[in-house]
């Protein structure tokens, strides 16, 4: 007789463009219930879209919004790339946020206006811009408002944003950033490099 052959586990996990991550969070459970795969423990629904296209930019002509990115060399390629903003009243961030931008800019920087709607979203996506241009505070922003929608981390958990970077010197720049508008939120961050102190590691 023939050896049967073990049973192939034929779970595929859909990934859905765009859509809410409790669609994906659903296909998965039963996924993993069609296949008698019990999952250990009760893992949380995390929440990533917190973008809110305010009226200011609905109502902005397309023609408005293609002479803005051609005015300031804005170059976009992806699917349902949302409009920049140009205020930060229109960023949909925190009022917490926005006033403590306030305090040191007059409005968002050229790829802050246009990756924040993105970021906040919780798409992936890859930006290019000069020094000096307000890269930092582009993912740094949008950071903050996942971290606070997450729930309080507990002893021995891990960060929950992880930012990499090629220099050691650049590693310091963001840290300083990230000091200073995460402080605001009593959030707690450390930039990690060789020859740094231990302690602040703790």
């Amino acid at each position: 007789p023939k050896t049967p052959k073990p049973r192939q586990n034929n779970l595929k996990i859909l990934v859905v463009k765009n859509k809410n991550t409790l669609l994906i969070y659903n296909y998965i459970m039963h996924k993993l219930q069609d296949n008698g795969i019990k999952p250990a423990g009760n893992f949380p629904v995390l929440l990533k879209n917190f973008y809110s296209e305010s009226e200011e930019v609905k109502n902005r002509s397309q023609k408005d919004v293609d002479a803005y990115r051609a005015e300031h060399f804005i170059k976009v390629t992806g699917e349902n790339i949302p409009r920049p903003v140009q205020s930060f009243e229109e960023s949909s961030l925190p009022k917490y946020l926005v006033d403590q931008l306030k305090t040191h800019f007059n409005k968002p920087s050229v790829i802050q206006s246009q990756s924040w709607p993105v970021a906040l979203q919780g798409r992936d996506f890859i930006g290019v811009a000069q020094t000096g241009s307000g890269k930092t505070l582009s993912f740094i922003m949008p950071a903050i408002v996942h971290v606070m929608a997450q729930d309080m981390i507990k002893k021995g958990d891990g960060p929950i944003v992880l930012i990499l970077s090629p220099t050691r010197e650049l590693a310091v720049q963001i840290q300083d950033q990230a000091i200073k508008f995460a402080q605001v939120c009593q959030l707690s961050s450390l930039a990690v490099y060789g020859g740094a102190p231990k302690y602040g590691q703790k």
